[in-house]
């Protein structure tokens, strides 16, 4: 009645990781009774949802209509159906999403997402539309879902630069770059010795106290778009500044590094931090 796509027509999954674990849900294909009568008969008890009774509640709602809906062939059975093929759909396009994506998109240790334009185009719309769904998620994980209206108007429009889901988006020479929305950060920090100090979505760490500069340009980034430019922050100080990498970022920062003290630039871009992330 929403006019889902077919993530949200899958319902829910059997197997979801979160939070460093697999969460499965192994008894989702039997009916409710069937649970009851095993629980019963082992004599377990059980916990009741009062919000299964919640009439606020729109699903609580379509349930009390099982019966009508059963008499138009929308019976439990062919619903489950539906979603397990659903299901199969959405892990074959979850697939090609990854291959392209692994493959093509250019996750910048800066914080800058690139991916070639022609590329992205000669994908099939649902496949370009999940490509670019995963990198808004990747840069703004807080948000988990991005609507499939905004992703469709951006297909539609095709604009050379637009806003989603707390990211900016621009093209250029063929490019397209995706960011962080640019936030206002101080112009100063004053970071204290081996004190893991934020600034927006990035930490510094130095071995002495310093204050730290945060500009939105650099002339090693006059390829990019100004609106990503300005949302890349660069710390700059006179002083080194130590930097603790993510793993899987660490050998290209330490390349870029090790070539911006060749040239004696006294700027050291730093990692962006991710969600529970302190190392």
């Amino acid at each position: 009645s929403r006019g889902s796509g077919v993530d949200g027509l899958s319902a829910m999954a059997d197997f979801i990781p979160r939070n460093g674990i697999i969460l499965c849900r192994p008894f989702l294909s039997l009916d409710k009774s069937i649970l009851i009568e095993d629980l019963k008969s082992r004599g377990i008890s059980w916990a009741e949802d009062s919000m299964n009774y919640d009439q606020s509640y729109e699903r609580v709602r379509w349930r009390n209509r099982q019966k009508d809906l059963s008499e138009y062939g929308l019976s439990p059975c062919v619903i489950e159906r539906t979603v397990r093929r659903l299901q199969r759909v959405r892990t074959a396009l979850d697939f090609y999403v990854r291959r392209f994506t692994d493959a093509l998109v250019d996750f910048n240790p800066e914080g800058y997402v690139s991916v070639s334009k022609q590329a992205l185009d000669t994908l099939p719309d649902e496949i370009k539309l999940r490509v670019l769904a995963g990198i808004l998620q990747k840069l703004n994980p807080k948000k988990e879902t991005v609507s499939l209206d905004s992703l469709e108007k951006w297909l539609l429009e095709n604009p050379k630069k637009t806003t989603m889901n707390g990211c900016v988006l621009a093209e250029k020479n063929g490019i397209l770059f995706v960011a962080r929305e640019y936030t206002r950060s101080p112009e100063t920090v004053r970071v204290l010795p081996w004190v893991q100090t934020k600034i927006g979505d990035f930490v510094v760490l130095s071995s002495l106290a310093v204050d730290v500069s945060v500009g939105k340009t650099a002339c090693s980034m006059t390829e990019l778009p100004y609106c990503i430019r300005k949302s890349v922050p660069i710390v700059v100080s006179d002083t080194d500044i130590l930097v603790y990498f993510l793993p899987k970022n660490k050998k290209e920062l330490e390349k870029k590094l090790t070539l911006d003290y060749k040239n004696k630039k006294k700027h050291i871009i730093c990692f962006q931090l991710k969600e529970k992330e302190n190392k």
